[in-house]
């Protein structure tokens, strides 16, 4: 099982509405039984915030935001100070320099229940995730929370009328997604803490 990643970057020079957020699109694979012969059997979509090159292009974060989507709009007033247009003070441990946002995680029925998406969101930020400093997903539920808490994912703000934020601040290593007793499924096991992180007083 894999996923393969595609996305469009531009070659020009950046602004605010262009080459400051990449958006990728994720297939996700499995193998045929009879061999490697690649089936999908989801997707997922998600957004890279190039925040750093925001700000070394001197361009305004919230107007970047605004310019590509309302779901990216909708994030600065939680994770970013609007006098620095940098990550809030309590959520930037100096880790990275971007956010990763995962729009959307879906599996067809039949691999439902192996936490298939537990492993997409954990593998995406084990890679290119490794320059961001946030990685945030949307909720619309109770057992969405519970779900992706499994990660080390946080709720960022409560989920009234079916719609919130949680947030994994890649200065804490996530938790391991794989079990090798059932391949094609994966198990959640404690949050580690990275060699690198900081200490919460």
């Amino acid at each position: 099982m894999r996923i393969r990643v595609s996305a469009e970057i531009p070659l020009g020079r950046s602004n605010v509405d262009f080459g400051l957020v990449t958006w990728l699109h994720i297939a996700i694979l499995d193998e045929d039984d009879s061999g490697p012969i690649e089936k999908p059997i989801g997707q997922a979509r998600a957004a890279l915030v190039h925040v750093g090159k925001v700000l070394d292009n001197e361009e305004s974060l919230h107007d970047v935001l605004d310019a590509d989507s309302g779901d990216l709009e909708a994030l600065y007033s939680i994770y970013f100070d609007e006098k620095t247009d940098w990550f809030k003070p309590e959520l930037a441990e100096g880790m990275g320099r971007d956010l990763l946002y995962i729009d959307e995680v879906h599996v067809e029925p039949a691999f439902e229940g192996r936490n298939i998406e537990l492993a997409v969101v954990r593998n995406l930020a084990d890679t290119l995730g490794q320059g961001c400093e946030l990685v945030v997903v949307p909720v619309e539920s109770d057992q969405d929370e519970e779900y992706w808490s499994h990660l080390g994912f946080e709720m960022s703000t409560p989920a009234e009328k079916g719609h919130g934020y949680m947030h994994l601040n890649l200065a804490y290593r996530s938790s391991f997604v794989d079990d090798e007793e059932n391949p094609g499924h994966f198990k959640v096991q404690p949050n580690i803490p990275s060699d690198a992180t900081k200490t919460h007083h």
